[in-house]
């Protein structure tokens, strides 16, 4: 199946670590590293499109990019990855996206954006949406009117990271979520519902995956709810895009057949080699990167994974 990655974000991460986040006021010291403020290639939709493609899912980037993006090594890099750009959608006179993030080692992470070409993209009437469209943030007319035509037309949708009202109103259409928990809580409180084993059950069709850092994910199903461990990184660096890897794996072995429980596992497997290194799109793994891992830590999936792939 062939997938479309719809977003309207950033291009560009600079990711600086700090000694805590702050508090309102609070002046905090900036740890000194090596590649301070070096930037690296981020936003979340090409996040999932790289990670796709070194999980060896072809997919088509539909986002908004500014005029410093063609012949950029941002472009080069994704065509290497195989990613189809064809339907990215070019902003005349604005910069692509940037994002400064602040993260504190084991913490969260506080996120500012300059959303340049992003902010005012509007959709592009041409293009070719594939039998999958996956949805990730920013919510805005770009995203919305994506999802529109995706539900309209019968397309699978796959939602990561997106809360909204027009979310809510589609859940009837969606097949996949991937959210953190603070956004599933969000999207629980705009469905007036009261957690997220209540909002599996009323939308049963729908699987749910919701990640928690270093406590693990969760699926629900239904009436049906599985905890996925954590898998642990070779080392802890930068959790940049730990949540987007995440997500493509998942999306790569729901696309395979994989059962739900296994998919998460090889979600949180992504997840741990991109925490290992800082930028989202440094350290990707492979599939054959992935099972390794898996069969070492969790060895019976690991096992799981190659009885399917004999079958």
């Amino acid at each position: 199946m062939s997938i479309s990655i719809v977003g309207a974000s950033v291009i560009i991460d600079y990711i600086l670590p700090v000694e805590k986040l702050p508090t309102p006021g609070e002046v905090v010291r900036i740890i000194k590293i090596n590649g301070l403020g070096k930037p690296y290639w981020g936003g979340c939709a090409p996040n999932i499109a790289a990670s796709l493609a070194r999980l060896g899912i072809p997919s088509s980037l539909v986002y908004p990019v500014g005029d410093d993006f063609p012949e950029s090594d941002c472009e080069n890099y994704w065509r290497s990855l195989g990613i189809d750009l064809s339907n990215l959608c070019l902003q005349p006179g604005r910069p692509s996206g940037v994002a400064y993030l602040f993260f504190q080692p084991g913490a969260e992470t506080m996120c500012f954006s300059a959303l340049g070409a992003s902010a005012e993209a509007q959709p592009q009437v041409n293009t070719c949406l594939e039998e999958l469209v996956v949805l990730t943030p920013v919510v805005g007319d770009f995203t919305s009117h994506y999802l529109d035509r995706s539900l309209s037309e019968r397309h699978r949708v796959a939602v990561s990271g997106v809360v909204s009202p027009q979310i809510v109103d589609s859940l009837n259409g969606i097949q996949l979520f991937i959210h953190n928990s603070r956004e599933a809580s969000a999207l629980c409180r705009l469905a007036h519902i009261p957690d997220i084993s209540h909002l599996a059950h009323r939308y049963p069709n729908c699987l749910f995956y919701v990640t928690c850092g270093d406590k693990g994910s969760m699926v629900f199903q239904d009436r049906t709810q599985i905890a996925i461990p954590a898998i642990q990184p070779g080392r802890y660096v930068d959790p940049t895009g730990a949540g987007d890897a995440y997500a493509a794996g998942v999306i790569m072995a729901w696309l395979k057949g994989y059962d739900p429980e296994t998919a998460g596992y090889i979600g949180a497997t992504c997840a741990s080699f991109v925490l290992e290194a800082f930028g989202a799109q440094t350290n990707l793994p492979s599939m054959q990167e992935v099972v390794k891992r898996l069969s070492v830590q969790t060895p019976e999936i690991g096992r799981r994974i190659h009885e399917k792939d004999l079958a």
